[in-house]
């Protein structure tokens, strides 16, 4: 067998002076900073969550699951009889404005690793506190289209595993201080009726390798 091994010979890792005796390999000091480099790369944590916000909620379903660092407690919006009949949507705020560069979101677990209530058509937007926008859902401006920045569009998405989802995006130019999944065409669960649902909101900060 070769001792070296085809994963080391392919990464260059592989020293050139071995020990007949014991068959050890000694790696540059180069190649072991390289090694302890990667190894030792923190990517980020989730950032914390200040508040949530929904368009609507099933008793017992409230916004706060969405936050709750328990992917297994879910957010739910009212049920309706067609796909289309209302949008819903969720928010979540930042405690303070970040530049961020993902958002993982965690479907509701449905029966044979097929998420429950995954919208088919919506709009990952973020927004800010400044003079022209709010995060603040009792301020008109909350609702207005100009008020978000849109980071990810998907029209006719399949209805996802149980699996969580990332979504990477560029960053905004500015901070921002509360990220919206806003609904506009709802998917169905088994008896026909249509809801918003959601497990879990995550954000991470934007994360530069030097």
């Amino acid at each position: 067998m070769d001792f070296c091994g085809q994963f080391y010979q392919k990464h260059n890792l592989c020293g050139r002076a071995f020990d007949d005796r014991n068959r050890q390999f000694l790696l540059s000091l180069n190649t072991r900073a390289r090694i302890i480099q990667d190894v030792l790369i923190v990517y980020p944590k989730p950032l914390a969550m200040a508040g949530a916000s929904i368009s609507s909620a099933l008793p017992g379903w409230a916004p706060g699951k969405l936050i709750d660092n328990n992917t297994h407690t879910t957010w739910s919006s009212f049920g309706h009889s067609e796909h289309l009949a209302s949008a819903e949507w969720a928010a979540v705020q930042l405690p303070t404005p970040t530049l961020i560069d993902r958002v993982r979101i965690y479907p509701h677990s449905g029966p044979n690793n097929l998420s429950d209530g995954f919208p088919k058509d919506f709009v990952l937007q973020a927004s800010y506190n400044d003079t022209t926008h709010t995060c603040n859902l009792n301020d008109p401006r909350f609702s207005q289209v100009s008020n978000w920045k849109v980071l990810v569009f998907r029209s006719g998405y399949t209805q996802p595993t149980n699996d969580p989802i990332d979504f990477s995006f560029t960053p905004p130019a500015l901070p921002v201080s509360c990220v919206q999944l806003f609904g506009t065409a709802l998917s169905q669960d088994g008896f026909g009726v249509h809801y918003m649902q959601l497990s879990e909101i995550r954000i991470f900060e934007r994360f530069n390798v030097p």
